[in-house]
């Protein structure tokens, strides 16, 4: 809830990337909250693809992109979640 994802719904042809942006708050303060919170590291803003922004719908507001790499583990990626979700209910 108040989370949107960008992107293929068809989660078979996504990459380890979702992008997405929670209602009432920036791309950085959702970068802030999850690193200095719960020590999760993502990027914010633009991700040097404006055009693709243009094309997603973030053109004036960026997002926050999180992705997993060949190490990245089950327990964390539920982490994530978990603090995503934790994020959307703080002031």
């Amino acid at each position: 809830k108040n989370v949107t994802v960008y992107g293929v719904e068809d989660c078979r042809k996504k990459a380890g990337i979702v992008t997405f942006n929670i209602k009432g708050k920036s791309c950085e303060q959702v970068a802030d909250e999850l690193s200095s919170v719960y020590g999760i590291a993502g990027r914010a803003g633009y991700h040097c693809a404006g055009l693709a922004h243009k094309t997603i719908g973030t053109w004036d507001t960026g997002a926050y992109r999180l992705s997993v790499g060949p190490y990245t583990t089950k327990a964390q990626i539920k982490t994530a979640i978990e603090a995503v979700h934790r994020v959307t209910m703080m002031p």
